[in-house]
């Protein structure tokens, strides 16, 4: 009875080391392989999604197409940039860069509960040639969403906050929910 248990033992000792064997012949290496970007190595998930992150800013800086593309922020392009179009009803187009709107002048608005200050919509649709005898009926504005707005109804109270090089339409007129960032695009109608 003594040597059938030792050898029930001895059996599940061994047993128990086969399995055990079979695990670690199976178990995966538990480090990843790592993943090359513009050949440098990462292993790490956030530092390969901030790789990423980087590399697809770049490429938008390269790329940016005003209609379609996400903002680009002024960290990522130069100043001289066009970031804003205007087209006017007679098939002109004007064209703004950071700078060239940063050389307009600016208006201090109250909406939402504070005081923002930005370029007048007024204003850039003067910058852009829009001559007084110029029939304008609507003026839409296009970025994340659109909006248009009747001529009668735009005054100095629409205006672009400039945010990191992306623009974003405010207005005390309008439900801040209308509000639009990433605005590209003015067409007149």
């Amino acid at each position: 009875m003594k040597q059938k248990r030792n050898l029930l033992v001895v059996i599940v000792i061994f047993v128990v080391l086969v399995c055990a064997c079979q695990m670690e012949v199976s178990r995966p290496d538990s480090t990843p392989e790592p993943i090359y970007i513009d050949g440098t190595p990462y292993t790490s998930p956030m530092d390969i999604i901030e790789q990423f992150a980087k590399q697809t800013a770049v490429a938008q800086t390269e790329t940016a197409n005003p209609y379609y593309s996400s903002p680009v922020y002024a960290t990522q392009m130069p100043d001289t940039t066009e970031i804003l179009f205007v087209d006017l009803s007679d098939g002109r187009r004007a064209a703004f860069s950071l700078a060239e709107l940063s050389g307009l002048p600016e208006k201090t608005i109250v909406a939402a509960g504070r005081e923002l200050t930005g370029i007048s919509l007024t204003t850039i649709l003067e910058a852009s040639g829009l001559g007084a005898g110029d029939s304008i009926q609507t003026v839409s504005v296009s970025g994340f969403g659109s909006v248009t707005l009747l001529k009668s109804k735009i005054d100095d109270s629409f205006i672009f906050l400039v945010t990191g090089g992306s623009l974003k339409l405010v207005s005390p007129s309008l439900p801040q929910s209308v509000w639009l960032d990433g605005v590209a695009l003015i067409t007149l109608r």
